[in-house]
């Protein structure tokens, strides 16, 4: 059996920004980072995630969303105006909290504006699940509406 020395796999890590593989394409080149910021609006609570959520950062998330759900009353607002980049795991995150809100009759609304974010989310065919909305005046607008 053939082992890559470890030189190799730090080689393949590090690929150039030009590097035409899927993998190089998807995710930002960088550290991975996810900077949370929690504020209080009329009954709702916003949530503005800056940065990747990914199966690296996902756990960070869903430790903020379970403090909100327990502790908060209302709507809650996910802004992923600033996310760069989401993968399986932080779709299924957002998914897993609407369906908790769901259950206690409070809504989810994603606010997530066109870009890498959204087409994501849009392929997964979660959209209106998510109650997906371009900014923070159509989150306004929507409530507002009857």
């Amino acid at each position: 059996m053939y082992v890559a020395p470890a030189a190799s796999l730090l080689e393949a890590m590090r690929r150039s920004p030009d590097d035409p593989t899927l993998g190089g394409s998807l995710r930002p080149r960088g550290p991975i980072q996810l900077a949370l910021s929690t504020r209080y609006e009329t009954g709702a609570t916003v949530i503005s995630a800056a940065g990747e959520l990914d199966i690296l950062t996902v756990s960070k998330l869903n430790t903020r969303l379970d403090d909100v759900i327990r502790r908060r009353q209302g709507d809650v607002v996910i802004d992923l105006s600033e996310a760069e980049f989401i993968d399986s795991m932080g779709l299924h995150a957002l998914l897993n909290m609407q369906r908790r809100l769901f259950r206690q009759a409070r809504a989810l609304t994603v606010i997530c504006p066109p870009g890498a974010v959204r087409n994501a989310i849009e392929l997964a065919r979660l959209s209106e699940s998510l109650g997906v909305v371009s900014s923070f005046e159509d989150y306004r607008l929507r409530r507002a509406s009857p």
